[in-house]
């Protein structure tokens, strides 16, 4: 057993001093200087002038809202009666869809409305100057209509019909004051 541990010990040794005498590698060449070749300056093209923007000329922005005026409905209002009150005239009175359109979830039938609900009226010329209001109110249109046409009442549906399709013309002196 001695002589194993011997053997095995000077092994070690003989492997250690093999490794540890190992020249180290030999260094890499150093690169030989490229010469140096001169090139004559390539001539620098002058820019040419840059045209004169043309001046912008700035549309007036649209505003994309329109005001509204807050109303507490009262006893024996109607749709109709509080938009003719706040638009002038009759006719204009029968654009009540765009209150309903400025005041989502609060009428959900254009005949049934109560004291104490609180509505929004847009003013009628802005909002019939945005075609995002107008594409709201259009929409609500169609829903009054088709509620008067369950209903059994085709020429009320027929009236709102012909005052929708003046709406999305987009044309207010079809809409009398």
């Amino acid at each position: 057993m001695k002589k194993i541990i011997a053997m095995l010990l000077l092994a070690g040794a003989v492997i250690f001093a093999a490794v540890s005498c190992k020249s180290a590698p030999p260094p890499s060449p150093e690169p030989k200087p490229q010469p140096v070749v001169e090139k004559e300056p390539e001539p620098i093209a002058e820019p040419e002038p840059e045209p004169e923007p043309e001046p912008v000329v700035e549309e007036p922005a649209v505003s994309t809202e329109v005001n509204m005026t807050a109303y507490i409905v009262k006893n024996e209002d109607t749709l109709s009666q509080i938009a003719e009150k706040f638009y002038g005239s009759r006719v204009r009175g029968y654009y009540f869809p765009i209150i309903m359109a400025c005041s989502p979830g609060v009428v959900k039938h254009p005949d049934r409305i109560y004291p104490g609900m609180k509505i929004n009226i847009p003013n009628f010329d802005e909002f019939m100057q945005n075609s995002e209001y107008v594409g709201k109110g259009s929409a609500e249109f169609d829903k009054v209509i088709n509620v008067y046409r369950s209903e059994g009442k085709p020429d009320v549906a027929t009236f709102l019909r012909n005052l929708q399709e003046k709406m999305k013309d987009g044309n207010l002196a079809k809409i009398p004051r």
